[in-house]
């Protein structure tokens, strides 16, 4: 063991993130749901963000809240900013299951800025056998226009938008979320984790938060400023504000109006 940990201390990181990714290609980590949805972790991130999900049922009290607060006879909107792989997507999925809403109408948008975890998620949620309709799109969140360079961290979950090493950033078109027709109106349930960039977010999109019902918000200290983002959030009308999750600079916040 101390032979290996010497080794492992003197191999350079590309490699080392290569040997970790060739370990859980080979090791497929493929789980099948009760609710007919299945997991795969194929990364060492993955394992990390399917512990938070669907482990510790992190955004739980969430998905829950906003399935009991839906309209009746009304669709169930949820936008999903910072989709990473699609697992929260899944766990929204899977928890209508458990709760036996499978006919309650459901529609998700999924927002991922980093190209290649996008296209990972494409293929994971297009294997799934899904009822509702899952939008997925791959762009920046937080402008309305331009472009933005995101990185490619190795844990995905902590890509944001930054000047990135040459090699190690992807060059990606901010999306406007103004301009898709199904958030137009009522949206249930808005998760937004973009990794310091949910400050520029609230700033640009004061009606849409107008029209959420139930936000979830990871906000981090050392990114932004995170005392505007919840003026911000009250000057948008939610009344509740619940910390799901703090761990040093980083606060996991539920809101409700």
């Amino acid at each position: 063991m101390r032979e290996l940990q010497r080794v492992g201390k003197v191999l350079p990181s590309f490699l080392k993130r290569d040997l970790r990714s060739a370990a859980f290609q080979a090791l497929k980590l493929d789980w099948p749901l009760r609710s007919g949805l299945s997991i795969r972790v194929s990364s060492h991130s993955d394992w990390i963000i399917f512990n938070e999900i669907f482990v510790n049922g992190d955004y739980d009290d969430a998905i829950l809240m906003a399935m009991e607060r839906a309209q009746t006879g009304a669709e169930l909107k949820i936008l999903d900013l910072g989709a990473n792989v699609g697992f929260f997507s899944l766990r929204c999925l899977d928890l209508l299951h458990r709760r036996h809403l499978e006919e309650l109408p459901t529609s998700i948008v999924a927002v991922e800025g980093n190209p290649k975890t996008f296209r990972s998620m494409m293929t994971r949620l297009s294997a799934q056998k899904v009822r509702c309709p899952v939008n997925v799109v791959n762009g920046l969140v937080g402008y309305k226009k331009g472009t933005g360079t995101i990185t490619d961290f190795e844990i995905s979950g902590n890509n944001r938008v930054l000047s990135g090493e040459p090699g190690k950033a992807h060059t990606v078109d901010y999306v406007d979320l103004d301009c898709f027709p199904a958030l137009q109106s009522r949206i249930d349930l808005l998760k937004c984790d973009i990794e310091g960039g949910e400050l520029l977010f609230l700033q640009n999109y004061r009606e849409l938060l107008q029209r959420t019902q139930v936000g979830v918000f990871e906000l981090h200290d050392d990114q932004c400023d995170t005392n505007e983002c919840r003026r911000l959030l009250r000057e948008a009308g939610f009344k509740h504000f619940r910390d799901l999750v703090s761990e040093g600079a980083l606060s996991l916040v539920l809101v409700w109006r």
